[in-house]
């Protein structure tokens, strides 16, 4: 999992969680969370991408993916 914050197309902040599912238990979901602090935002035109980089290989599948942002009040 990847997650970076972009400004004018360029990363400023870029963070990953790596998982094998090679090693994970077949036929079962595998639940995982990962926590990311946002840097101070340059822009408001900044954004934040987070996408699943497949770099092993081979057919994965994702379900419920979510992004949950906390602000302060």
């Amino acid at each position: 999992m990847v997650c970076t914050f972009h400004h004018k197309g360029e990363t400023y902040k870029y963070k990953t969680l790596s998982w094998d599912p090679a090693n994970a238990p077949k036929n079962a979901w595998l639940t995982t969370t990962f926590d990311y602090i946002t840097p101070e935002v340059r822009s408001l035109e900044d954004n934040l991408k987070v996408y699943i980089w497949n770099q092993h290989g081979g057919t994965q599948r994702v379900d419920d993916l979510r992004v949950e942002v906390w602000e302060p009040k």
